[in-house]
């Protein structure tokens, strides 16, 4: 049996009442996506070779911080003697040029094992009280001179904690196992044995005279004074939507809370009511900033990059939803600096209406209300847009966006994806016009240049001038395009901001404060994965399901800064999608020389519409099928239908989408994929609520 152990000394405090224990992990090949008790990603150091790894999160016991870990690794099983592992691209700007990406020669040409470490501990966190240590370890060795590739598939992972006063203090005051909690931790730590160390009761903490710890609300709305009735208005309107709802006034808050400014007063009054409501049956979950910084004030937080130095005041609303700590523990004028140990998991989902006036706050509210309770016909439609980055080395927005939405892991099957590309010809400013006019996608991810005044070729005024009378999501990779801070756009405002004020655009904005970078696509990927295979509906709470899965790389300066940077401008609570994806075959066979199809009712429908085309149009998002394609109009009852064309003509091999409509002929779903009459095929329908 071969055995590395190398030994890591974490934060030593002390060996007084210090405890041990021990985490085996089994590991899986290569290319096998998740191990047992971990979660696989791959090294993405810019130059070195792309090797697997696995994250380790490990639940502590309550009250004890680490002091040490010691990683083992077992049972090595050789793979090959001829493994060719490309360098990684590592993270780069989406912004200037970058320089070409080659291996590193003093790793490629050696043959020492790479990765040369065990493990290294990441960060220990703090969930709603829960303490987890985030642990990558590298069981998957490179010799990259020889080549020589191989794993060890057994690990054990030994910890010492000691006991931590203040920490249990802290901790006791906060923990709950309300289900949200739980459930988040359940997601989150891949080893939970020390679960029956903590209190199943929170200890009771003093509140100030705005919190009644007796009448618990979900969301938490807090603006000015000013707008308060407008506020209060779409409150009520959460009620409706059987969501608890209140609203608070920065009038209010700020003579009632603790803090050395206005932003730490803001958070303490957030801290004050996730702590009195978390035993309750409704759990504080999502925070509604209502205003931009000239009302809701920002925090600015530290970043640091190779390519663009030090930015002291990167607007960072996660800062509002990560509750432990005060993200300033050197007493310096900076927040999150790595030494600050700002809190990477936010107990409550953040985002920000950042308007200043009531027009801006009426479009936002109305077209979330339109986005929630309109059936959007075809919801599942995106747009994915890419320009070109960068021309040596040659560097496409269309390969970035392809890692979204060509991996069914992040993006489903289900989807009609538009593709408008530079690398591709299919990409102008004209075609993202008239597709957004044309209420093309209902979801709109872009990757290229952009500053706080332009996007996708379009400025401001652009932006205030669609005539879309559907209103998307929208995300960005690039730089400034949510940067709302009165110190970057000033009065202009962003143009995220801009396509949220105007009576048509965008129903949600996600993009970056400052400079983009092109791990932006792993956040987007997470969040994808959150809504469509974790069943995090909620934009909010999929983000922060992203930024947890991501911490592993937490310490690459580029994956910090996407951290920080990254804003949600819109309802945290708003689900990306309000259907259920329930899903009905539709058959293609053949009975002698006749088409057969047949499909299982939706008992919304009042009719079915099939449609047949010797060309397949029908999916490209926006098209609305021609009448005269429209082959025949079924009863909503109706399951199957005999094609009048013989199979086999090579010109009726006819391209099918079959329409679910209601009884005003307004189109309820329709068939994700086509196929031509000579071939059996499935197709989806999608209903509408």
């Amino acid at each position: 049996m071969i055995t590395r152990i190398i030994f890591m000394v974490c934060a030593l405090i002390g060996s007084a009442g210090a405890s041990e224990f021990s985490v085996d992990l089994i590991i899986s090949p290569p290319d096998v996506i998740n191990s047992e008790s971990s979660t696989i990603y791959t090294i993405q150091n810019r130059g070195e070779p792309q090797v697997p790894f696995v994250s380790s999160r490990i639940l502590l016991p309550c009250g004890e911080r680490i002091e040490s870990v010691l990683v083992e690794l077992n049972e090595y099983i050789h793979l090959s003697d001829d493994t060719v592992i490309p360098p990684a691209k590592g993270p780069v700007p989406i912004a200037g040029n970058t320089p070409p990406i080659g291996p590193d020669p003093a790793i490629y040409s050696s043959n020492e094992p790479y990765p040369v470490r065990n493990g290294e501990l990441v960060t220990a966190e703090r969930l709603g009280g829960f303490h987890v240590a985030f642990i990558n370890v590298y069981p998957y060795v490179y010799r990259p001179l020889s080549r020589r590739y191989g794993y060890y598939s057994r690990v054990t992972v030994h910890l010492k904690t000691i006991p931590d006063t203040e920490l249990k203090t802290e901790q006791s005051l906060r923990i709950s196992r309300n289900p949200a909690i739980m459930n988040r931790l359940s997601r989150l730590a891949t080893d939970m044995r020390m679960l029956n160390t903590y209190p199943s009761v929170q200890s009771a903490r003093p509140v100030r005279n705005l919190i009644d710890p007796e009448d618990p609300r979900r969301f938490l709305i807090i603006t000015n004074e000013t707008f308060k009735s407008v506020f209060e208005a779409y409150a009520t309107w959460k009620e409706e939507q059987g969501i608890s709802a209140a609203v608070y006034t920065t009038e209010e808050i700020y003579p009632e809370s603790p803090g050395s400014d206005n932003p730490e007063k803001i958070r303490s009054f957030i801290t004050e009511a996730y702590d009195a409501w978390s035993g309750s049956d409704q759990p504080l979950e999502f925070v509604l900033l209502g205003g931009d910084d000239e009302i809701i004030p920002v925090r600015g937080c530290w970043g640091y990059t190779s390519y663009f130095g030090t930015d002291y005041h990167i607007p960072c609303d996660l800062y509002y939803g990560a509750l432990d700590g005060d993200w300033n523990a050197n007493g310096n004028p900076y927040y999150g600096e790595i030494d600050d140990d700002p809190d990477l998991i936010p107990e409550v989902h953040v985002g920000r209406f950042t308007g200043d006036n009531l027009t801006n706050f009426e479009n936002m509210i109305r077209k979330i209300q339109w986005y929630v309770e309109t059936p959007w016909p075809n919801i599942y439609t995106t747009l994915m847009v890419g320009e070109l980055l960068n021309t040596d080395p040659l560097f496409w927005g269309g390969d970035l966006c392809d890692e979204i939405c060509d991996d069914p892991a992040y993006m489903p099957s289900a989807y009609y994806v538009t593709k408008m590309y530079d690398r591709d010809g299919t990409f102008s400013t004209t075609a993202v016009r008239d597709h957004i006019n044309a209420d093309g996608s209902a979801l709109i991810y872009h990757v290229g240049h952009t500053h706080y005044y332009y996007l996708m070729g379009l400025n401001q005024y652009d932006i205030d001038n669609f005539t879309n009378t559907r209103y998307p999501f929208f995300s960005s990779g690039g730089c400034h395009t949510m940067a709302f801070d009165q110190a970057t756009s000033g009065n202009a405002e962003s143009v995220g901001e801009h396509a949220l004020f105007s009576s048509t655009g965008m129903a949600g904005f996600l993009g970056n404060s400052r400079y983009g970078f092109s791990v932006w696509v792993d956040f987007i990927q997470i969040l994808m994965q959150g809504i469509f295979t974790m069943d995090i509906p909620e934009i909010g709470a999929s983000l922060s399901y992203s930024r947890e899965q991501l911490i592993p790389y937490i310490n690459n300066d580029l994956f910090r800064w996407e951290y920080y940077e990254l804003n949600l401008a819109g309802d945290p609570e708003m689900h990306l999608i309000y259907d259920s994806p329930m899903m009905t075959e539709l058959e293609a066979a053949q009975s002698g020389p006749n088409l057969i199809l047949s499909w299982t009712p939706i008992p919304q429908a009042t009719g079915i519409w099939v449609y047949g085309a010797p060309t397949n149009p029908y999916f490209v998002a926006g098209y609305s099928p021609a009448f005269d394609h429209r082959l025949i109009q079924l009863p909503g009852s109706a399951w199957s239908w005999t094609s009048p064309y013989p199979v086999g003509n090579p010109a009726t091999n006819w391209y099918y989408l079959v329409m679910a409509v209601d009884d005003e002929g307004r189109e309820l779903g329709r068939s994700n994929r086509a196929g031509e009459i000579d071939f059996e095929t499935e197709i989806s329908l999608f209903p509408h609520d």
